[in-house]
């Protein structure tokens, strides 16, 4: 399928670009490719004691813990929850515990020029999220909106309580889907638990499931979606949609 990149996770292979963490011991990295989609995503596992300190010379980046709990900067952050890192900030995310993160990013991401007046941070966000909306068959739950003052990252996760079939559609910005939990399918390519798919800008897809299920969806900035072909993109996101205010970011 152009223009839709699938990444299993018994393929995840060495992770070859430039870290963004100083030389550390106890981390292992690996790697999905994406081919042509303009976004990385790595596994991250962290063995009891190691820390992962950010380079200066990194991109706007998000970090997913999928299992234990790590310390930022002595926040913590337990599975289910996200940090948000601004390009440039440095934070330390220490694991006292074996910890399993996956780790978001674009290619060729460079520190935004609307961002240098101010010091870069990160954001711990909690499995709470920052807005939520729930109901008997969806559960969305977004911890970036690109809403942040220095950074634009979208990330959130979302699922169902039973089978789905999404109607076809597309979104002007890349993104990637992560599977959590439950299994997804794209024709008859199915994803399960550590499954990835990159999707490139303005490609047309749709999915279903047979029951239920969560994935995460990473995107480098803010976008829209369009419903029929030829038709109006509408923005999208948590704001435009109205959800909850659960926690600020």
């Amino acid at each position: 399928m152009a223009g839709i990149v699938f990444a299993p996770v018994g393929d995840r292979g060495p992770a070859r670009r430039p870290s963004s963490y100083e030389p550390v011991t106890g981390v292992q990295r690996t790697a999905a490719d994406l081919g042509d989609v303009p976004l990385w995503l790595e596994d991250v596992e962290l063995a009891p004691g190691s820390e992962l300190v950010f380079r200066p010379d990194h991109g706007e980046e998000a970090l997913f813990v999928l299992e234990g709990v790590v310390d930022v900067d002595g926040e913590g952050c337990g599975a289910g929850g996200a940090v948000i890192v601004e390009a440039g900030a440095r934070p330390r995310v220490r694991a006292d515990e074996p910890a399993r993160l996956v780790h978001f990013g674009r290619q060729a991401a460079d520190r935004r020029e609307a961002d240098v007046a101010r010091p870069a941070t990160h954001h711990v966000v909690g499995p709470e999220g920052t807005y939520a909306r729930e109901d008997d068959e969806r559960r969305t739950r977004f911890f970036a909106d690109s809403d942040c003052d220095g950074c634009a990252i979208t990330l959130f996760t979302t699922g169902r309580t039973s089978a789905y079939t999404s109607a076809p559609h597309s979104h002007s910005a890349p993104e990637i889907l992560y599977v959590v939990d439950g299994t997804i399918a794209f024709g008859r390519r199915r994803l399960g638990p550590g499954d990835a798919v990159g999707i490139a800008a303005d490609r047309r897809y749709g999915f279903r499931s047979d029951g239920a299920f969560t994935f995460l969806n990473y995107r480098p900035g803010p976008s829209s979606m369009t419903a029929e072909r030829g038709g109006r993109p509408r923005p999208e996101g948590a704001r435009a949609h109205g959800f909850e205010r659960v926690a600020q970011p």
